[in-house]
């Protein structure tokens, strides 16, 4: 059964201060990450590092540094599902490097 994806009253949206980028831990709100299943974080994630490395907003580095970090998120939260992981979004994002990452 989903948890119900609504925030807390006492924490609505995120802030962002003027001509700050966003970081990749800072595109959820951090109330999301306690109510969602282990699997919708880890998949928001994944779709979060497959929209930077299309967007030339972000440098490789970021990108590198940001599916690091979903790998590292994964290793956490399903560890008995990194086989998978490693058959999904590696060659996911691979593929995304070499068609939109010249």
């Amino acid at each position: 059964m989903r948890a119900a994806l609504t925030p807390p009253l006492s924490q609505p949206y995120i802030e962002v201060p003027e001509g700050k980028p966003l970081g990749f831990a800072e595109f959820e709100p951090p109330w999301l990450l306690e109510v969602a299943e282990p699997s919708e974080v880890v998949r928001r994630m994944a779709d979060k590092v497959a929209a930077m490395i299309v967007t030339s907003t972000y440098s490789d580095l970021d990108c590198a540094l940001a599916e690091r970090e979903l790998r590292m998120e994964c290793l956490r939260l399903l560890p008995e599902k990194m086989s998978l992981y490693d058959l999904v979004y590696t060659s996911r994002f691979r593929r995304l490097r070499e068609q939109f990452r010249p």
